[in-house]
């Protein structure tokens, strides 16, 4: 009888397990396959972020992107360029002092004037209705673009002292875009200083040399007075009379 309750003891452990191992292999399964679509999406939503805030531009932004490393925090950083020549710089920034909570914006700043050219969206969980016309791209355009990206400029809501209009009965959230957006000079401020630094090492690799790229090295040669009699009579008898 003992024997039978340890049997079947090991048969439910046995049992268990085996499910236990199924089910894993199973939600890993799907993890897998929703996990793609998923990063399919943000790309997109990345792409049409980049789309709207920075200036024109001929190349892939998405492509030419620079992770900068930030205290302590890597930042995504996209570059517009035109013609080779750099038009615009897109930031993603945060703040986490929103109605709902955190929110995620998409920044566009154009260089050649160092001033916002504007904003997306990424994420965030404010109030339908109220917050959530931060979206509004009429009164990012008129609160936002063009504004300086500056040492000495500050973004604030007019209650605040700033420049800012609040949206209407979401002032909390409109301090959070500020705040976000007092980020941006740093990174930009950032950005050019790695930039900078990168270029100061590639130069530094450059070997130095004596002689230049465009000139021969000259191949040895032999005199005639350092030839064996022999070879100066046959090379003299194949001279043309």
């Amino acid at each position: 009888m003992d024997n039978d309750k340890k049997n079947s003891l090991l048969y439910m452990v046995l049992v268990l397990t085996l499910i236990t191992f199924i089910s894993a292999a199973g939600l890993s399964y799907v993890n897998g396959i929703v996990q793609e679509p998923i990063r399919i999406s943000q790309e997109k939503e990345t792409l049409t972020a980049i789309g709207q805030v920075l200036p024109e531009y001929d190349n892939n932004p998405f492509e030419d992107k620079y992770v900068m490393k930030y205290e302590g925090r890597d930042i995504n950083v996209y570059i517009g360029r035109k013609d080779g020549n750099m038009t615009g710089l897109a930031f993603e920034i945060s703040s986490n002092s929103g109605y709902g909570g955190k929110m995620t914006i998409m920044a566009g700043i154009n260089t050649s004037s160092s001033t916002v050219n504007g904003m997306y969206v990424l994420s965030h969980a404010e109030t339908p209705g109220l917050g959530d016309k931060m979206r509004d791209k009429e009164w990012q355009d008129k609160e936002l673009k063009g504004k300086p990206v500056s040492s000495d400029y500050k973004y604030n809501v007019v209650k605040d002292g700033g420049e800012i209009h609040a949206l209407t009965a979401a002032t909390i959230t409109s301090r959070a875009v500020c705040e976000a957006f007092n980020t941006v000079y740093p990174l930009y401020s950032e950005f050019l200083k790695q930039q900078e630094s990168h270029a100061g090492q590639d130069e530094d690799e450059i070997p130095e040399t004596d002689v230049l790229p465009s000139e021969e090295t000259p191949q040895d040669t032999v005199t005639e007075a350092e030839m064996p009699a022999e070879e100066i009579m046959e090379s003299e008898s194949g001279k043309e009379e």
